[in-house]
């Protein structure tokens, strides 16, 4: 967008669309930071790209992946109605046939539901 069109849009200078993904990228450090905080306090190991920069991750990776004792789980953090892109199908696709656990979740309440599932035990 032409820098001249962008005083149109006010003080902060910023399309819906780009409102929007600013909201969406708030939104899912958020949930991520929670679900971190989390797998800190349980002492679980995570992989997780960095979330200040562009990720230097594989394409299409998801977002976590948390080793369990005896599996990975692999979650990917979306909004509802977010839809994965088509390189995170192919990487759906590549967990499913080699009979690896993936989940796409929306809430922090999904998290734990998960976690409390494969860990077993009362959660903080």
């Amino acid at each position: 967008m032409d820098p001249k069109d962008r005083i149109a849009l006010g003080k902060a200078g910023l399309t819906r669309a780009e409102v929007q993904s600013k909201e969406e990228v708030k939104w899912e450090r958020e949930l991520r930071n929670q679900c971190l905080a989390f797998c800190a306090r349980h002492d679980l190991w995570v992989g997780t790209a960095a979330d200040h920069k562009k990720s230097t991750y594989t394409a299409g990776w998801l977002d976590l992946s948390i080793i369990l004792p005896g599996r990975t789980l692999y979650i990917e953090l979306k909004r509802k109605n977010g839809k994965l892109s088509p390189k995170q199908l192919e990487f759906i696709g590549a967990l499913y046939a080699n009979h690896h656990l993936h989940y796409v979740i929306d809430s922090y309440e999904e998290f734990l539901k998960i976690m409390h599932h494969f860990l077993g035990y009362s959660l903080k």
